[in-house]
């Protein structure tokens, strides 16, 4: 999904607040199930939430274990694209968001969805609600403009960018650069 340009302002308001919540209390143990549809963030939010675990110590691992294999007590789990994981990683994976302690963040795509993905989802909401990607609104157009133009845009280019993109973020990095 692109080059990573991202701190919380550029991100929609369950992303922003996911990544603070991790970089506020790296050691806690946490369940984040991140969804949303292709271009909308989902890849840069876990590089970003990796990034506050590596800088916090935590130890990082992007691949799910081995069906069997524990999860690493002091490290993080960071899964991207868990609709594309066989079932059987899936159900490890869900056995392992069952278990007490860890922290675990996983995105996926909202569909489609296999029994294994939704007894994932099911399990990680269990643990609190899920982050559910959705378009940039002006601010957050405006703070990703920035970022990549290396200066405050114009109400007028925010609007146009708005305009071209529905403020879906993959278009409007893809736009500005």
């Amino acid at each position: 999904e692109g080059e990573n340009v991202v701190d919380a302002a550029t991100l929609v308001d369950g992303a922003r607040t996911a990544l603070r919540e991790v970089e506020d209390a790296p050691d806690a143990a946490r369940r984040i199930d991140v969804v949303g549809p292709g271009g909308y963030g989902k890849t840069v939010l876990l590089s970003a939430v990796a990034a506050a675990y590596t800088a916090a110590g935590v130890p990082v691992r992007r691949d799910v274990p081995a069906p069997g294999e524990p999860l690493d007590p002091a490290g993080a789990l960071v899964v991207d694209d868990a609709h594309l994981l066989p079932e059987d990683r899936l159900r490890h994976l869900t056995e392992l968001a069952a278990a007490d302690g860890g922290r675990i963040v996983v995105a996926h795509r909202p569909h489609p969805e296999s029994r294994a993905m939704a007894a994932l989802g099911a399990e990680l909401s269990r643990h609190g609600r899920p982050v559910m990607l959705g378009v940039l609104d002006r601010a957050g157009v405006a703070a990703r403009a920035e970022a990549l133009l290396g200066g405050r845009p114009t109400a007028d280019a925010v609007d146009s960018v708005l305009r071209r993109t529905a403020g879906i973020p993959a278009l409007v990095d893809t736009l500005l650069r």
